[in-house]
C-alpha cells in the first residue's frame, strides 16, 4: 500500500471516528435535556401536590434527577473524549435540578 493511500485511509478513519464522537455527544446532550425537562415538569406538579401524591412525585423526581446527573456525567465523558477539558458551559446550559426534600 502506498503512503498516499495509507494517509487517505487514516483521514477517512479519523473522520468516521469524529462523526461517531459527535453523534454520541449529541445523544448524551439530548438525553440530558429530556431528563431536565422531566425534572422541571415534576417540580411544577410538586408545587400543587400534598400528602401521598406529593410523596409519590418526590420519588419520581428523585429518579428523574438521578437520570439527569447520569446523563450529565455521560455528556462530560464524551466532551473529554473529544478533548474538551472545561465544562463550565455544561453547568450553565444544563443546571443541576434542585434537591427536593419531604416536608
Amino acid at each position: 500500500m502506498s503512503l498516499k493511500r495509507a494517509a487517505q485511509r487514516s483521514l477517512a478513519l479519523d473522520s468516521e471516528l469524529n462523526k461517531e464522537r459527535a453523534d454520541a455527544l449529541g445523544r448524551a446532550g439530548k438525553q440530558l435535556e429530556l431528563a431536565l425537562e422531566q425534572c422541571q415538569a415534576l417540580l411544577v406538579q410538586l408545587r400543587a401536590a400534598a400528602g401521598r401524591e406529593r410523596r409519590r412525585l418526590i420519588g419520581e423526581y428523585r429518579e428523574a434527577r438521578a437520570g439527569a446527573e447520569k446523563w450529565r456525567w455521560y455528556l462530560t465523558i464524551q466532551r473529554e473524549a473529544m478533548g474538551l477539558a472545561r465544562h463550565d458551559d455544561v453547568e450553565r446550559l444544563y443546571p443541576t435540578p434542585p434537591v427536593v426534600r419531604e416536608e
